[in-house]
């Protein structure tokens, strides 16, 4: 809080926020958080105490659901799965998820229990995350294929047989019938220079 305070008064002086976010990478800690509302859990698929992935609960009913947490998981779809975060978040502070969220705190630690023992019995990190996607795809309303397992599961044969090589081939998109992505003419290993611009010229 401080360092937030500080930061303001030097950039834009005195002002109130409805929100602050702060970016923390793969760390889930939280110092400015009061107790009863951090989330406390280490780099997994499914955090405890988060319903839907994304509204903080406890058995004592901390933050009223008002506190939400995005992105708290070990990724595997990354900006995929974020951008639907933030649409369910935005969905349910508009009021328009009041069926899913308008619930008795029993239900949602329930919910949260439910995802939690199907990450532990999948034993598949990934696609435990697809289901966990398009289970909130299911509650905005989204009907895009984000269905990516099969990509996913070519990069990782890729990945195991040649570290060095599975970054120079291409995957198809679920998005547009092209075929598979174009592949640089300069290997991965040997190209040092990631410029935008020796991106593009090198396809």
């Amino acid at each position: 809080k401080q360092w937030y305070q500080r930061r303001v008064a030097i950039t834009a002086g005195i002002q109130k926020f409805d929100a602050i976010t702060l970016c923390t990478g793969y760390l889930t800690k939280f110092p400015f958080m009061p107790g009863n509302l951090t989330l406390r859990c280490g780099n997994i698929v499914y955090p405890p105490n988060l319903y839907r992935g994304v509204q903080f609960v406890d058995k004592e009913g901390s933050g009223q659901g008002r506190v939400l947490y995005l992105g708290m998981y070990d990724q595997w779809y990354t900006f995929t799965l974020f951008k639907m975060q933030a649409w369910w978040a935005v969905a349910m502070t508009k009021g328009l998820l009041k069926e899913i969220v308008d619930v008795p705190l029993k239900d949602k630690l329930a919910d949260i229990a439910k995802w939690e023992k199907k990450a532990e019995d999948m034993n598949d990190d990934c696609l435990f995350q697809r289901d966990f996607l398009l289970a909130l795809c299911e509650d905005v309303g989204c009907h895009d294929n984000l269905d990516t397992d099969k990509q996913f599961r070519e990069w990782f044969e890729l990945k195991y047989t040649d570290l060095r090589t599975y970054r120079d081939h291409g995957h198809e998109s679920n998005f547009d019938k092209l075929g598979r992505a174009p592949v640089p003419n300069t290997k991965w290993w040997v190209n040092y220079n990631d410029s935008l611009e020796a991106f593009v010229d090198n396809i």
